[in-house]
């Protein structure tokens, strides 16, 4: 069976952060082909325009997408962080329109509210993803945490939040950081 784990990152939490860098681990444990997403032309100040730097983020997941032969892969997983759900949302709309792929597995880190439209399309069968899961912190800087929270439950969206964690999933204290880290990690390991 051939996998594919595709990592889409942050601004400024790269594939190198705990999140994505053990994703990517996870992902290499368990026979993924593994490929990284990376960005050009981001905005200055990308948070402060949220529909451009959507707008760039899904057209260098589009063209980056070209590059890979979907269809040779029996099952394929994003993990995805901040602007980098947006892409991994308009990817998985992009190749279930196409035909292209098989049924995607999301994981959605800390997703911005431009990712809404690509969770409520997955929920309602449009072969968007056989799973899709978002974690988030209760003090996102960038996500209003109860509006995430309440759009989850409205939608039935599995959703994990996790105390005083901010748009890295992070506390301040780090062995909380750590047991947040593994349990998240434990969700890559039930679902690659």
């Amino acid at each position: 069976m051939k996998k594919l784990l595709v990592l889409f990152p942050g601004v400024g939490y790269s594939n190198a952060r705990p999140l994505l860098y053990y994703a990517k681990r996870m992902g290499q444990e368990k026979g993924y082909e593994v490929l990284e997403l990376e960005y050009s032309r981001m905005p200055e100040h990308p948070f402060d325009n949220l529909k451009e730097t959507a707008k760039i983020v899904c057209a260098c997941a589009e063209a980056w997408a070209k590059h890979v032969d979907w269809e040779k892969y029996d099952k394929i997983a994003f993990v995805s962080k901040s602007v980098g759900t947006v892409a991994a949302g308009f990817l998985t709309r992009r190749l279930a329109e196409t035909g292209g792929c098989v049924q995607i597995v999301n994981l959605f880190l800390t997703p911005i509210e431009p990712t809404f439209k690509y969770l409520t399309e997955a929920k309602n069968g449009t072969k968007m993803g056989s799973s899709q899961i978002v974690f988030s912190g209760t003090a996102d800087q960038w996500m209003e945490p109860e509006l995430l929270a309440d759009f989850c439950r409205k939608h039935g969206i599995e959703h994990h939040a996790y105390a005083g964690g901010n748009h890295s999933i992070e506390t301040g204290h780090v062995l909380r950081d750590v047991e947040i880290a593994k349990e998240i990690v434990g969700f890559y390991e039930k679902l690659l």
